[in-house]
């Protein structure tokens, strides 16, 4: 049996193919509160497996391997730690990770606890702060008892984003008093904002209420746990106001990308459209051929514009300009007739790495003014790149057909260059049903969509060959 004496025991409990049976025998004793029980480990490599082997010497029957199951009983773990280091399960763990290792019960409680303190604390913190009574009648009717629902875990409440945030019950505590004091600004106090902003408005600038109430972004849903509180208290109000008036649903057809979107206009949020863009590349009403960025008012304004054919749809700029290149040297080199292809001339968009409102809100209006439009998609060959088709085909699912996202031009285009995705993309990408996500959660490596820009434009080149025969 090995003994290693001239480390220090953080440093030789903290070795990668120890953690995995550390954390089921951590797991163990959360459960029982004692060293009782045994640890079932099926063994992930073979380092870690020579790793065990060698930590639990003669005590392990027959050579491990990848693959093989360990059972070893929970007393002969406490006795090696104590052997080595003079430890027990949870000296090390506090060791480890410095806090106390609590069993199942013991967390419930300290949870509560922590829980009931939150709300108790936020409730005078508001009151002597900032002179708020968040449990004043009147703010109570308008919110729908949201803070009393809250604390009681109601479903649709928003309590599960406020436990994840409970790691840290200082920075929950802060959070939580700016949702309220957001909140109580909105329905109980709008002069207030009015005379921050400058002027009498119907809109409300999220950006100055954060400010107001907190800091900068600090009601950002995407940046900051109070944002994301905020959200779903608004969402939650929304849901309250017409199921209990019964009142018409102002957003029964609206579509699921725009809903969040809505909810803030439906609480005369200031709407900022010009960060939701979209670069696009097609002909114009005067047979030019022309790029030009567009923003959600535009699409929203879009009785305006004429609705193109065919929409294809390209991740990455760099791809996105080659092949609007390569389409105005073809156009020109090959005297093609725009006026004649004008109305079935594709429109290339770039999404710039996701999908924004405004690209989203772009297409669903041409399939609407056009229901033979075809939407092609061509991402990355990585996790996101996958999850932006999913997404669209959710969105629009009998219109939208894979660009150049299949297995061969993925295996095309792997080599040593290729960058390694992260275990949890792989993981994720392997449960998806997806046969393409199945295959680069094996593979483990990302292709880029610059890497296959020649097979883009010889796509694309054929549906304007195609068009060209049509007219």
């Amino acid at each position: 049996m090995e003994h290693k004496r001239n480390i220090t025991a953080e440093e030789y409990y903290s070795d990668p193919n120890l953690k995995r049976m550390l954390n089921a025998a951590f797991n163990k004793y959360r459960s029982y509160g004692s060293g009782r029980g045994k640890i079932k480990l099926l063994i992930s490599s073979q380092a870690e497996a020579q790793r065990l082997q060698a930590y639990f010497g003669p005590r392990v029957r027959g050579l491990l391997g990848e693959g093989d199951q360990l059972t070893m009983e929970m007393s002969a773990i406490e006795e090696e730690l104590g052997k080595r280091f003079m430890l027990t399960v949870p000296s090390l763990y506090k060791l480890l990770y410095h806090e106390p290792l609590l069993t199942k019960k013991e967390r419930i409680e300290k949870a509560d606890t922590e829980w009931e303190s939150l709300f108790t604390n936020v409730v005078e913190k508001l009151q002597d702060e900032e002179n708020i009574n968040i449990v004043d009648k009147a703010f109570c009717d308008l919110t729908y008892d949201w803070l009393y629902r809250l604390w009681k875990k109601e479903p649709g409440s928003g309590y599960r984003i406020l436990q994840a945030g409970m790691k840290n019950f200082d920075a929950a505590l802060t959070s939580l008093k700016t949702c309220l004091a957001a909140l109580w600004y909105l329905f109980m106090d709008r002069e207030r904002l009015e005379l921050v902003e400058g002027k009498r408005s119907d809109k409300i600038s999220l950006a100055v209420l954060a400010t107001f109430v907190y800091g900068d972004h600090a009601l950002d849903e995407k940046k900051a746990l109070a944002g994301r509180l905020f959200f779903r208290a608004l969402q939650d109000n929304y849901t309250q106001k017409y199921r209990v008036t019964g009142a018409a649903d102002p957003l029964e057809h609206v579509p699921a990308f725009m809903r969040k979107r809505m909810i803030y206009r439906l609480y005369d949020f200031r709407d900022d459209t010009i960060s939701s863009i979209f670069h696009k590349f097609t002909l114009d009403l005067y047979e030019f051929m022309k790029e030009e960025t567009v923003n959600l008012s535009n699409v929203e304004a879009m009785d305006e514009i004429e609705i193109k054919s065919d929409l294809f749809l390209i991740e990455n700029p760099s791809v996105f300009l080659y092949l609007a290149d390569c389409l105005r040297d073809y156009v020109s080199g090959h005297g093609v007739s725009t006026e004649l292809i004008r109305d079935k001339f594709p429109t290339i968009i770039c999404t710039s790495g996701c999908l924004r409102t405004a690209v989203l809100e772009y297409v669903r209006k041409c399939i609407e003014r056009n229901p033979k439009c075809r939407v092609y998609f061509s991402g990355d060959f990585d996790r996101a790149g996958i999850e932006m088709l999913e997404k669209l085909t959710e969105y629009f699912p009998k219109y939208v057909y894979p660009f150049k996202m299949d297995a061969k031009t993925y295996l095309s285009g792997l080599n040593g260059k290729c960058r390694e995705m992260s275990e949890k993309d792989r993981e994720i990408l392997a449960q998806k049903n997806s046969e393409l996500a199945k295959l680069m959660a094996l593979h483990g490596k990302k292709v880029y969509q610059e890497r296959i820009t020649a097979d883009l434009w010889n796509v694309l080149l054929k549906e304007i060959q195609r068009v060209e025969t049509m007219v």
